[in-house]
């Protein structure tokens, strides 16, 4: 429902269009192409607002999109949707346009807004121009962080774009200064929207809610937004890359169901003080909060190096639906890799027992990567209800779901499927539970890609 409600506020500003539509007065050429390309624009507009809207994480809104992995696509998607509109938008809007050299007699036809500066500056070459380089600055500025996203995942030119997780989060920062430079260019254009007072108020509304967002995001989350401290009680190293941390907290922590995930920051080092996302693999139940952590990034691979007993740590969250207790009774689970600690999470919350009837499937690339599987062990022999399989890639190939549904009992398309992994196994396991006729509502994942 989250998705609906971004593509019905979308469609609102069309439908605006097209029942207040600026009358044609005959003074500006290419009438047709400025209309389409100003519903294109302010269309984009809401949609940014909306994506800037979601990045302040609003934990209330988790349940419309299925939890706040869910909603950063759902902002990414946004923001990509807007991108394109922009680019249409330039690509269609007329150039040019009065033949007058004085500013004083093309301001007659020009926006509202640039009039005022002119009674207060005066008139100016620069003041004619400010417009079209705001455009410009705010079609540069949300192009190239853009470009920035999506290039390390394009073939060919993806292994050449790369950079760490910490330098791209930095420049994603600025992408809310473009947004307000983009209406600031709207006000200061010869635009069609400043003709009719109901398009321009919903314009206007986007804008402020979007640029207030994102100020927040930015300036005023960190007083607003609870934080909770801990100190680092215990580091466990698990193998080579992954480490098992427990964090005691120093005051109260912050409450949460099996499976859910926090933003956690260490920031007595500087290196760390940035927020990242991990599942918690301890129970609810547990005095300390426990999250595995595999070296895969630069602030991960620092972090695996230097983390001692006793630093300090912050812990934002947590945030999540991906809960097996909302399921069908009979349940698959799919972990590759560092995407067991969710379902550990699980198997360390289980009391009697899981609340339905587990197949568990755990795949790792080799016997090396294998993580807790004394414990997984352990809980199947205790529960009944609880089996595992073990999957090393390597040595037995890719896990498939004819195999899945090879050791399942029953119908495979009756139960619900929980998985946690590379996107690109869980890619393959959708597609392919999808054939084997698996409802889409049955198949429920969680992805850490939050770029």
């Amino acid at each position: 429902m989250g998705n609906v409600a971004i593509i019905v506020l979308a469609l609102a500003n069309v439908a605006l269009w097209v029942a207040f539509t600026p009358a044609d007065d005959g003074t500006r050429e290419g009438y047709g192409r400025r209309l389409f390309s100003e519903i294109l624009s302010s269309t984009a507009m809401v949609l940014m607002a909306s994506a800037l809207f979601l990045s302040t994480r609003p934990r209330y809104l988790e349940s419309f999109f299925g939890g706040l992995d869910k909603m950063y696509h759902a902002h990414k998607n946004a923001a990509m949707a807007a991108l394109l509109l922009v680019v249409a938008h330039f690509l269609i809007m007329p150039l040019g346009g009065d033949d007058d050299d004085e500013f004083e007699e093309a301001a007659e036809s020009l926006s509202p807004f640039v009039e005022f500066l002119a009674d207060i500056f005066g008139a100016s070459p620069v003041l004619e121009s400010l417009g079209e380089v705001l455009g410009l600055v705010a079609f540069a500025g949300l192009l190239a962080l853009v470009l920035l996203t999506v290039a390390p995942r394009l073939p060919l030119i993806g292994s050449f774009t790369r950079f760490s997780y910490s330098r791209w989060l930095k420049t994603h920062k600025f992408i809310g200064i473009f947004f307000i430079i983009g209406f600031f260019h709207s006000l200061t254009v010869d635009a069609l929207v400043l003709s009719e007072p109901v398009l321009l108020a919903y314009l206007t509304a986007a804008s402020i809610v979007g640029a207030i967002c994102y100020l927040y995001t930015e300036i005023l989350a960190v007083f607003f937004r609870k934080r909770f401290s801990f100190v680092v009680e215990a580091v466990r190293r698990l193998n080579g890359t992954t480490m098992e941390v427990a964090l005691k907290p120093l005051a109260e922590k912050p409450r949460f169901t099996a499976g859910q995930f926090a933003f956690v920051s260490f920031p007595g080092d500087k290196a760390m003080k940035e927020p990242h996302p991990f599942t918690v693999c301890s129970s609810p139940n547990e005095d300390c909060m426990r999250f595995a952590i595999k070296a895969s990034g630069d602030w991960t691979r620092q972090l695996n190096a230097h983390l001692q007993c006793g630093a300090r740590a912050r812990v934002d969250g947590c945030y999540g639906r991906f809960n097996y207790k909302s399921g069908g009774r009979e349940q698959i689970w799919i972990a590759g890799g560092i995407g067991i600690t969710p379902f550990m999470s699980w198997i360390r919350d289980f009391e009697d027992g899981p609340d339905a009837d587990v197949e568990m499937f755990y795949t790792v690339r080799g016997e090396g990567d294998l993580l807790f599987s004394d414990e997984i062990a352990s809980a199947g022999s205790r529960y009944d209800h609880f089996r595992h399989h073990i999957k090393v890639s390597s040595q037995d190939g890719n896990l498939t779901v004819e195999e899945i549904a090879s050791r399942c009992q029953g119908e495979i398309r009756d139960r619900h499927v929980y998985m946690c992994g590379p996107i690109a196994m869980m890619d393959s396991m959708e597609r392919q539970f999808k054939k084997m006729r698996v409802p889409a509502e049955n198949i429920h994942y969680e992805e850490f890609n939050f770029r």
